[in-house]
């Protein structure tokens, strides 16, 4: 991020600008003159709400904090943008007047002639729309010539609300600094799980996803900010809590602020590149998803009967947005537990049912089928998993829940967590909404229907943080965040008990167990399916 930093006024709101050089650094590029990173259990309060806090036992920007270990085989994403994304840049110089702010000093950055993006100069830009939760992706590049060292020659950042959380972008593929500075980190608190940085020349993408902070009314606050990052496609940071605004040296404290500002680039002196720019407003959508509730909750009061099953045409907040496949790679280290072959699906695989078969492979494909679940032999905690599955384009006789169901269950011998698999696409049959494709099953509703048509294959990217329990107390919940088709439908869903009922609560359980695929009396089909283990 920044070498030095100061609170500015801009435009009327707090932004951070460059105002000076990098001083004082010691030998191996990072500091222990600096306060030290704090361990904050957000789970655990006092009488005043104030988190359990400690120092943690690095300095910020500590040169003796280890690097993360590199993970080859990350593939940059050139996600196209959903239909309810803001474009931010596309490539146009029309696209940067109007959508971005050159942070009061009026120099926008421009297209280089004859490409599709920009080329960060002389002073920060900001959005010219203010957003508070989002999903936003962005695509940069180190210009292949560039000479690098530490923070100098390579440094850039997204950062949040008017510039007070930052994920940092630096030369990070053979380039070493300081563990909390390096590319995919939250700056000055958290290094990435791993380097999934790619070489100068190379695009890299980020897909993140932001939960802003909450105050209350007297500015004291009620949740933290939170972050998941994705580095070419790899998790580097699992939904994330920050322990206040990120700054070079600092050790911040959440201070209040509004809750909607600018997205802003940094500009660091180094002409960092970047293209396909955009951001989903979570907070809009769920906004949106919640009056909708409210008023279909009014409207079932009126009728003073059972409410009617929910349609999945766009009815009860549930909108169609356009969705596209990932079908993504398997990264280094990840558990390939189905690539096409029969051979993998036995040494991964069981039928939970005795005396059943494992399910067929036939072309490369896995046929949910043989009248029972498969459970994988290895027991998983919190992971990051990638599934990619159909419904047959002949598959007749669907209706609702009917014909075409299927799920992804973790914890299925103590807990019991469904996302669910369901023809949503153009499905006749009525059905309730937290049954439909994406779906916590009986628990939480997607925010959006991103389904493609019978025939086509579709991808869930799961994000399952495993419950915390300490004898009978529950110290975190079980929690997922779901990219449905390039989509976040899920984010940060906590759940409150086994989604088998509605009405179950939550109580202590194995955190470690197989997770399974279920067979609902439906052949629906599935390849390309990975886990990756997250440490937490």
């Amino acid at each position: 991020m920044h070498p030095r930093f100061t609170l500015t006024s801009a435009l009327g709101l707090g932004f951070l600008l460059v105002t000076g050089a990098q001083t004082n650094a010691i030998a191996k590029d990072g500091y222990t003159n600096t306060p030290f990173v704090k361990d904050v259990n957000w789970n655990i309060r006092d009488a005043a709400g104030k988190p359990q806090t400690k120092d943690s036992p690095w300095h910020v920007h500590d040169p003796n904090r280890p690097n993360p270990v590199k993970v080859a085989g990350g593939t940059y994403l050139t996600t196209k943008p959903p239909a309810d994304a803001d474009v931010l840049f596309d490539g146009t110089q029309e696209s940067i007047d109007k959508n971005w702010d050159g942070q009061g000093r009026k120099k926008l950055w421009r297209v280089k002639e004859n490409t599709d993006y920009i080329v960060a100069d002389s002073n920060n830009i900001v959005t010219k729309k203010n957003y508070s939760d989002a999903q936003f992706h962005i695509e940069w590049r180190v210009p292949a010539d560039r000479k690098c060292g530490g923070q100098g020659g390579a440094n850039s950042g997204v950062l949040f609300m008017g510039g007070q959380y930052e994920i940092q972008i630096l030369e990070s593929h053979t380039n070493e600094t300081y563990a909390d500075g390096q590319a995919g980190a939250i700056y000055d608190q958290f290094p990435p799980l791993v380097n999934a940085a790619r070489p100068k020349g190379e695009w890299q993408s980020y897909d993140i996803t932001f939960t802003a902070p909450r105050f209350d009314k007297d500015g004291k606050l009620l949740a933290p900010a939170f972050f998941t990052v994705l580095h070419n496609g790899i998790v580097v940071q699992a939904n994330q809590p920050l322990n206040g605004p990120t700054d070079w040296r600092g050790a911040n404290f959440y201070r209040r602020h509004p809750d909607r500002l600018p997205i802003l680039l940094q500009f660091h002196g180094d002409p960092i590149e970047f293209r396909n720019i955009w951001v989903r407003d979570l907070a809009a959508i769920k906004e949106t998803q919640e009056k909708a509730n409210a008023a279909a909750l009014e409207a079932l009061k009126a009728k003073e009967k059972k409410p009617e099953p929910k349609k999945l045409d766009g009815m009860h907040g549930v909108p169609k947005v356009k969705g596209t496949l990932q079908a993504t790679p398997p990264p280094a280290g990840a558990d390939i537990l189905f690539d096409g072959t029969p051979e993998t699906a036995a040494a991964k695989w069981v039928p939970e049912n005795k005396g059943r078969q494992l399910w067929p492979v036939k072309d490369g494909i896995w046929i949910d089928s043989n009248g029972t679940d498969v459970l994988t032999k290895k027991e998983y905690g919190s992971c990051k998993v990638h599934i990619e599955w159909r419904v047959p384009a002949d598959r007749k006789g669907i209706s609702g829940q009917r014909g075409a169901n299927s799920g992804v269950i973790f914890m299925p011998k103590k807990g019991w967590y469904e996302v669910q698999i369901l023809e949503s696409h153009s499905n006749p049959g009525n059905t309730y909404a937290d049954g439909m494709a994406g779906a916590i099953y009986q628990r939480s509703v997607p925010s959006v229907n991103p389904s493609l048509p019978k025939g086509e294959w579709q991808s869930y990217d799961i994000t399952f943080l495993a419950p915390k329990f300490e004898g009978n107390k529950v110290l975190r919940k079980p929690t997922f965040t779901l990219v449905y088709n390039g989509v976040t439908v899920q984010k940060d869903v906590a759940v409150n008990g086994s989604t088998l009922s509605r009405k179950a609560t939550l109580s202590p359980h194995p955190v470690k167990q197989p997770f399974k695929l279920q067979f609902h009396g439906d052949p629906i089909e599935f390849r390309n399916i990975w886990v990756e283990e997250i440490k937490d």
